[in-house]
This record gives C-alpha cells, structure tokens and sequence, in this order.
C-alpha cells in the first residue's frame, strides 16, 4: 500500500500501520494519511493498536497460521454462548457454519429454532445479547485482521476437522469450495482480469450485488455464460456492507455499512469518489443499516441501528436533518425527493412516514407483531409492502396510514412489486420464492429450484419476468419465471449477500 509516497506492509506479520504511525524493527515514521483516502483509525482517545495484527501469528507457518485463525473464531463463539450460559449449543452454531462472532449478525427467531433453539428464554438472550458482543474490536476487526474464514480452510488441521463432522450441514458448501479453495491474499480474493474489466459498458442487462465482505460487485447479465464475469468488485465498506441502491444512468452506487460511512462508488473507474462520514461517533448504536439515495438531488438518507434516520447532502457531505422516532433498527428506508416524503421500516414493528419539509413524523403504522424485514413502496400509489419475521406480509395504504391487506402463512425476508400488474415476489429463509397476487390474496406460483440456505435479497425484472436473488451462502441468482429455471448464477461474494439490484433496460 502507498501512502505519501512510502510503501507499506499493513497486514504483513511485522509491519503495522497504526493511527498514522508504522513501526518497524523498532524504528517510527511518521505518515500523513488524508481524509480523502477514507481509512478510519478511530476516534481520538482509542488506543486500541492492534486491529489489524496479531503477533501470535509471527513465526507460524501457513497451515499454522490458518488454524490458529479457524479456533480463534471457534473461541468467539464459544466465549458469546459461555456468557449466556448457553454452552451446550456451541455445536449447534457451529455446524450452521456461525464460526466467528460477526456470524452472529445472521441469526433470527426462525434461523434459531432451526438450529435447535426452541426456548422463547434463550432465543431472546442470544438475539439481546449479540449487540453488546459484536462492539468489541476483536470481534468488529476479526476479518480485516485475519481475512476471509473460508480462505483457510485448506489446512491440514482443517481437513481432519471436516473429516470428523462431514454430516454438519455447513461443510456442504465448504466441500464443494474445497475443489478450488480461493487463494488467501485480498488481491486473489477480490481482483478482475483484465479481459472482464473491458467488458463494463453503459448499455445492456447487469446486476450489483452487496455484501457482508463490504463490496460491491456488478456482473453483465447478457453475457452469454451461464456464469458471467463479475466486472467490477470493489470494496465499498471494511465492515459489513448492510444497503445499497444503484443509480443506472450514472452507472454507481450509493451504499452504507458497519463502517459508519455512506460510499458513493463510481462503477466505471472502481473507485470510491464520495464517503461521507457520521457526525456521531463510530459506537455501535451508530452503525448503518439501511440506504436511499437519489444522485440527481444530491441527497442521501440512511437508516441506522437505534433507530434514527439522517439525510446527507452529497456535494458538502455532511448531514443536515435528523428524524428520530423509531426505537429500533431502521431496517429499510425509501425516499420521494420531489414530493419530500420518506418511509422508514424499522424493528420496533412499526413503519412511519415522514415530511421532509418540517422533519416530521406524519403518519406511523402498526401491524406486524415481530420485527419487519423489508419492504416495497410506490409514492405514485402511496401504497407500500412490508414483510416480516412473522408469516405474513401487509399492504400498507400510506395516505391514510392503515393496512390493506395481509398476505399470510409466509416468512418472507425481501420483497420486490409489480404495482402495474399488482403482484408480489418474496423471498425467504426456505429455498423457495413465492409470487402473488396482491387483489386476490392467492400464491400464483411457487419456485423451487436451487439448493441454499435462505435468500436474503430480490429484485425482479417484471418486463422480462425474470428474477433475481442475493441468498445466505453467498450466491447471486437469475431465475427464468416461466421455466423456473436458474439461468446465472454469479460468483465472487464470500459471505451473505446483503442486497441485489437489476437495472431495467427498454425490453426487446
């Protein structure tokens, strides 16, 4: 990495790049690190000097290395379970691949009785508790730190550990990744080829994807592959990168994420061209979650983990309104800019409407009974879809603030409208994605035609009734709705898919 001019190891074993400070062999420099280049190092009065190394690793050889690394995201587990007096269930997280205490972001009421976890007692100390655990900086910095989990894999110890537990529901991915285990430096992980970079173009079908790797990727959709290239990969975020929403004509994305940053990434250099940073502090109550923007306007609104929303300026890159109301993680959030109107979803079991011009609340609206996932909006309609972590999914009249209509029997985690022709996708923790019919209340089809885990995100191109899924496992799909068939799948994600997006091309 070059910084002023000087090349530096960060995660080289022996250097270490600290608050502006590297040392080496005993010796300081002194390097002056612009604001512009977006690393964050802290706040002021952290003295934490180790995010990014460890020195236990000095001296270890590679498969040493990588176990070492293996059982030290083992022992977070393991530590979170043993605070909770919950111990008896390390193997339960285990085998459904939670390996290191950022897996914990992951878990839900359904995923947990999945595992095993049926007690409302337990299921509520271990979804209370994870915040408090996930703050701490060797769990926050355990990636950046150490890398992806799935790179060390392919170690000696690792093997015999599979071996043991081939039956674990989580190594029927990891031995499938085994065949060509990903090489372990981050510009193995993360590069394009050069063939693939000259394949960006303006026009045609693509798709972006986020993720918890803190990337954004975008693939050609008309490629002729039945795996297309990913095209652009770039790291948006070093955290979790939770939303993001596309702007097509301008081909770049604004996003938010773990690092308490807004990044708006220009697709066609790869490059980071705007961040702008909270004004409240890096605590975990700050964290990003949820993102609108509309580049045109110049404004950005972003929902965080307390429950407040904040709208940005994108030339000045500070924020300038503050909506508070909510008491929970804004999970979602939708924003009209010509007529000034938001729509926040949050886990407090509530959506709210909110007027711009006097950053006001205007209207809030109850009806579901667990926290909400995702929803969908029509300002033209001021109608919205919202569905939940409950089986049902409610149609929203957002003028009057009251419920239309519930659609039940169905967990869904993401939902996309067609509010032409009135129907609905939803995707959820099983392998299957349902569309219905919005008037009549029926299920008009039901897909099930891919092996993974959940599926955690869906856009749809209703002209070309085609689909698109971002899922747990780190898949990207494209489904054909009349054959139900996969048509894409792409590849370059390591961990869960956070958000997917189709651009929508004139058909023909």
């Amino acid at each position: 990495v070059k910084m002023g001019g000087t090349d530096v190891r960060v995660h080289g074993g022996q250097d270490l790049a600290n608050k502006g400070q590297v040392g080496k062999e005993g010796t300081e420099l002194q390097l002056l690190i612009p604001d512009e280049l977006g690393l964050n190092f802290g706040e002021e009065g952290d003295e934490d000097h180790s995010r990014y190394y460890d020195p236990d690793l000095d001296g270890l050889t590679q498969d040493e290395k990588s176990w070492f690394i293996i059982e030290k995201g083992f022992k977070q587990i393991k530590t979170f379970l043993k605070s909770l007096e919950l111990e008896d269930y390390y193997d339960n997280f285990l085998s459904e691949g939670i390996m290191i205490g950022t897996g914990l972001w992951i878990l839900t009421e359904e995923k947990l009785e999945e595992m095993g976890i049926i007690d409302n007692t337990e299921k509520e100390k271990i979804l209370n508790g994870r915040y408090q655990f996930l703050a701490q900086p060797d769990i926050k910095f355990f990636i950046p730190r150490y890398g992806e989990p799935q790179s060390h894999w392919g170690c000696a110890e690792a093997a015999v550990f599979i071996k043991e537990r081939i039956n674990w529901p989580v190594f029927h991915v990891i031995k499938e990744n085994m065949k060509e285990m990903l090489p372990t430096t981050h510009a193995g992980q993360w590069s394009i080829p050069d063939q693939d970079k000259a394949l960006f173009s303006t026009e045609g079908r693509w798709a972006t994807a986020s993720s918890c790797d803190g990337m954004i990727m975008l693939w050609t959709v008309d490629h002729a592959s039945a795996t297309p290239p990913c095209v652009r990969c770039v790291q948006a975020h070093f955290d979790i990168c939770t939303d993001h929403v596309t702007d097509w004509d301008r081909m770049m994305t604004v996003s938010v994420g773990g690092d308490h940053h807004i990044a708006i990434v220009d697709l066609q250099s790869s490059k980071i061209v705007t961040k702008i940073k909270n004004d409240a502090g890096l605590s975990l109550a700050e964290q990003f979650v949820s993102c609108d923007a509309d580049l045109t306007a110049g404004q950005v609104v972003m929902g965080a983990i307390e429950g407040q929303l904040k709208v940005a300026d994108v030339e000045s890159g500070k924020f300038f309104m503050y909506l508070k109301g909510h008491e929970d993680a804004v999970r979602d959030v939708r924003a009209d800019w010509r007529h000034k109107e938001v729509v926040s979803l949050a886990w407090d079991r509530t959506m709210k409407v909110w007027d711009l011009r006097s950053g006001t609340c205007a209207r809030t609206l109850h009806g579901h009974n667990r926290v909400p996932s995702k929803m969908d909006v029509s300002f033209d309609l001021q109608m919205a879809l919202s569905c939940s972590h409950e089986e049902k999914s409610i149609l929203w009249d957002l003028r009057h603030g009251g419920a239309v209509s519930y659609y039940d029997n169905w967990c869904a985690n993401d939902v996309c409208v067609d509010w032409d022709g009135m129907r609905f996708a939803g995707c959820g923790d099983s392998d299957m994605v349902l569309i219905w019919d919005m008037e009549q209340g029926k299920i008009l089809q039901q897909i099930d035609a891919w092996d993974s885990i959940n599926a955690q995100s869906i856009d749809v191109d209703w002209k070309r009734d085609q689909v698109l899924l971002g899922t747990w496992d780190n898949q990207v799909l494209v489904f054909d709705l009349e054959t139900e068939e996969i048509l894409k799948t792409c590849k370059k994600a390591l961990r869960t898919v956070t958000k997917v997006r189709f651009n929508d091309p004139p058909a023909g």
